[in-house]
């Protein structure tokens, strides 16, 4: 088993699409006719780590992703077992926002404020045309950040 890079659910191993969001799986054949293009997924829940190592692996993977040449990073860090906010959601978006200040990242977009019905959503569309792949399970997902690079 392993975690889909969408929506974090577990999966069979071998699997080429998941089950739950119906997103290809990293290494599974291209449809023809559908963009090729990545979206770099940084799952921060994952191991259930405390908000000081999860900001540590946030930190390690952006820049990561940056030397691979990624644009745009997925960042799944939940949303809290009450549903108001983790902790590594909070401060996951309180470090992004400070890259995003500090010219470190282009932009950010919360998980509230993507769909495409919105502007940003829209926009991530358009500009990552990968995004079709898992529109369904991302749109409104309070457990996710896009984070342009």
């Amino acid at each position: 088993m392993k975690p889909c890079e969408t929506c974090g659910n577990e999966i069979e191993a071998a699997a080429w699409k998941c089950p739950f969001c119906g997103s290809l799986v990293k290494g599974s054949p291209p449809r023809r006719g559908m963009p090729t293009q990545r979206i770099t997924t940084i799952n921060l829940k994952a191991g259930l780590p405390l908000v000081e190592e999860a900001l540590r692996r946030l930190d390690v993977e952006l820049a990561a992703a940056r030397s691979k040449g990624a644009r745009l990073i997925r960042v799944i860090h939940g949303y809290g077992s009450g549903g108001s906010g983790g902790g590594i959601k909070e401060a996951a978006r309180k470090r992004l926002r400070q890259l995003e200040r500090r010219g470190e990242i282009r932009g950010l977009v919360t998980g509230e404020e993507y769909s495409e019905a919105s502007d940003k959503g829209r926009r991530l569309l358009k500009t990552y045309p990968a995004l079709k792949n898992s529109v369904r399970p991302d749109t409104r997902n309070r457990g996710i950040t896009f984070v342009e690079l």
